[in-house]
């Protein structure tokens, strides 16, 4: 294994490309940043509004690469722009200038995803050898299981969006009335190329609208208590602030689609970008009812800069700003987040400039839980407590908590619950690991919960915890459940106790939705998840499902991704 040296050449790699292009592009920092983002959300465009949108997410290799390349190609870029000074550059796209960056932005994306494949080796879940100086293969398993969690997710999801009514296509006169509105408000500028428009209330309120009813899309939304309090403002109006102007890049690409499509003549890549003055932008929030502090909190969570990019180089996510950082008179406004996510850059904000008050708010994460919870089991048949537990020993020390107890009183089955809530980690390493290592420390509570009921049955756990019994029969003995939030299984980990189930919170809903009403649910949904003992997979016997070789420079680098 010779991951150390695989990252080692990598970075090395990144760090030339990074180089090359800065030399390049030496004092048209303002230009090139803005080509890239020009990029960026064209790429958000076709992932979410194309016609053949889900075919491109699922196979358009090259744009996934792109996004994933954001952070890298810019760290150089921003490094320089902040000290920026004159007029703005602004006009349309050359070709040269758009295939030089393209092409960076790529080489970066992908160099970028290498080099995390590559640091997985740290963590067990790569492999990586050297044949030669210049050729290297990585080898990948690719985790079902933690695959299965992210299907759960998305059908979590589906569903809620169902019940928002975000799903719910426009008639045909609500197309029309639309579409009348953006023809009346809106023409070609700047000499034919660009877009100008006046603000229209209704497709504001339509855009405010719409983002509310797609906040269940992005888990971010979900991180706090709508009133919990971080930074002296309530987590609702962080979102609320996040709503306002994904909202107004919502109008801006409604108002660019109509005029392409009735000007012939437009390029949509010139137009979906926006640039502001940074008085353009107080005046703006000013105009909503933010007062000046708060109109400077809310702009610097939304704003990417030399200062908070290596935090997404670093976690190898794509930055997802409102605003970008072109110097102290101006700002790039893209319209990606809106589309993609409109509250991660917010939140990522949030927990690293006011910690405190972030760990103090993640506090009332599992009383949510339980209110998810008493929704999924409706009484009377179910009961869920309002409040954890705290096992005690026979001397009066506390043994450990119950965190939520769902009680099935027509079976007479009860189920003690440790809810583990952790922040989304996304693509970083560092903090998946720490999930992982948070996950399994559950066993210690399994085996304290399982040594607590001992051989009692539901009934007798029940009566211990104060709950009233309402069957007249129990059965057998409670079952344990390990939940989380989001991921509740990790690639390359075997070693959860088969003693409890252990399953995430979209999963779990989705097991319970699938049993049938008169089915005694809570022992289905501890069965099916709880762990099973398996061989680990040999990997010269896995099923290889993909084959991908890259040059770079002379490198050859390989990558085989098995299933496991």
């Amino acid at each position: 294994m010779e991951g150390g040296r695989a990252v080692e050449l990598l970075g090395r790699l990144i760090a030339e490309n990074q180089a090359a292009a800065a030399t390049a592009v030496a004092g048209c920092e303002r230009q090139a940043i803005t080509e890239i983002f020009r990029t960026l959300d064209m790429c958000a465009f076709a992932f979410r509004m194309a016609p053949n949108r889900l075919d491109l997410v699922k196979h358009d290799v090259a744009r996934h690469q792109m996004l994933m390349g954001a952070a890298p190609a810019l760290q150089p870029l921003l490094a320089k722009v902040g000290s920026c000074s004159g007029p703005m550059p602004w006009g349309p796209s050359s070709d040269r200038l758009t295939e030089y960056m393209d092409n960076y932005l790529w080489r970066c994306g992908t160099l970028h995803s290498l080099h995390r494949l590559a640091s997985l080796e740290r963590y067990g879940l790569s492999r990586t050898k050297f044949e030669g100086e210049r050729r290297l293969t990585i080898e990948i398993e690719h985790g079902r299981a933690e695959a299965a969690d992210r299907h759960a997710e998305l059908w979590l999801i589906a569903q809620q969006l169902k019940t928002t009514g975000a799903l719910a296509p426009l008639s045909a006169a609500q197309l029309k009335r639309i579409r009348r509105r953006l023809d009346e408000r809106s023409s070609t500028d700047l000499g034919g190329w660009f877009i100008r428009y006046s603000f229209d209330e209704a497709l504001m309120e339509r855009g405010l609208q719409r983002i509310r009813q797609l906040e269940a899309w992005w888990p971010e939304a979900t991180a706090l208590a709508d009133d919990a309090m971080v930074g002296g403002r309530t987590f609702r109006q962080w979102k609320d602030a996040c709503r306002l102007v994904a909202a107004q890049a919502l109008s801006h690409l409604e108002f660019c689609t109509r005029l392409v499509s009735t000007h012939r003549h437009l390029d949509l890549r010139n137009l979906l970008t926006l640039y502001r003055t940074r008085g353009d932008i107080a005046h703006g929030w000013h105009a909503n009812g933010y007062e000046p502090v708060w109109a400077d909190m809310a702009t610097r969570s939304m704003t990417l800069d030399g200062e908070s990019n290596p935090g997404w180089l670093s976690h190898y996510d794509t930055p997802f700003p409102f605003y970008v950082d072109l110097g102290p008179d101006f700002a790039l406004v893209p319209s990606m987040s809106a589309l993609l996510n409109p509250f991660v850059g917010m939140v990522r904000h949030l927990r690293g400039h006011y910690r405190r008050d972030w760990d103090t708010a993640v506090d009332a994460r599992e009383d949510r839980l339980r209110k998810e919870l008493a929704a999924l089991f409706p009484g009377p048949r179910y009961e869920v407590a309002p409040s954890g537990f705290k096992l005690k020993r026979q001397d009066g020390s506390v043994l450990t908590d119950i965190d939520a107890a769902i009680v099935d009183h027509l079976h007479g089955t009860v189920a003690l619950v440790q809810i583990k809530w952790y922040d989304v980690s996304s693509r970083s390493l560092r903090e998946r690991d720490s999930r992982r290592r948070n996950m399994l420390g559950a066993g210690t509570w399994v085996d304290r919960v399982h040594g607590w009921v001992a051989n009692r049955d539901s009934g007798t756990v029940m009566a211990a915890l104060g709950i009233r019994n309402l069957s007249a029969k129990s059965s057998g003995p409670p079952v344990l459940i390990v939940m989380t939030r989001h991921a509740a299984r990790f690639s390359g980990e075997a070693s959860a106790d088969r003693r409890s189930a252990w399953v995430s919170w979209p999963e779990f809903a989705r097991t319970v939705h699938g049993c049938l009403s008169s089915a005694d649910v809570l022992r289905i949904v501890a069965a099916r998840h709880a762990p099973t003992e398996s061989s680990p997979v040999d990997a010269s016997l896995a099923q290889q499902i993909s084959k991908t070789l890259y040059s770079f420079d002379g490198v050859e680098i390989e990558v085989f991704i098995r299933e496991s």
